[in-house]
């Protein structure tokens, strides 16, 4: 009897000792690695209103300029140019990889004859950074 006890305490320290182990490289780990930000138009959530795509275009707007030089105007309707409302109707839904499906459509014209393509690039770059990609 004294040696099963002696056994089971064992037993009990080391799967004691283990889960402590496992609990502070856990926090390690959690300190290491901050939480990542969703710097997308969704926010970290499935789908936004197309009103919400328009604010998140005027938004950046200076972003856009500094980095792609594209115009206010033309940044005013890139909701529009990328998601029109008679294929994609009141909402912009990540489920449904709209925001890919978009990028696929500008991959298109890219090819498309008589095309601006370098102006077509610029337009991915911004499609991809409002899906958060």
């Amino acid at each position: 009897m004294d040696l099963e006890g002696k056994k089971e305490n064992s037993t009990r320290n080391f799967v004691g000792e283990l889960k402590k182990a496992l609990l502070a490289r856990r926090e390690k780990e959690a300190e290491k690695s901050p939480p990542k930000k969703d710097d997308s138009a969704f926010g970290g959530k499935s789908f936004i209103p197309r009103i919400e795509a328009k604010r998140w275009f005027t938004r950046h707007k200076n972003e856009i300029w500094q980095k792609y030089q594209i115009g206010e105007k033309d940044v005013k309707n890139f909701d529009e140019e990328f998601f029109p409302a008679q294929k994609y109707g009141p909402y912009i839904e990540k489920n449904k990889r709209e925001p890919e499906n978009a990028l696929k459509d500008l991959e298109k014209k890219k090819w498309a004859p008589g095309a601006k393509k370098w102006m077509i690039d610029k337009k991915a770059d911004i499609l991809k950074k409002f899906s958060g990609k």
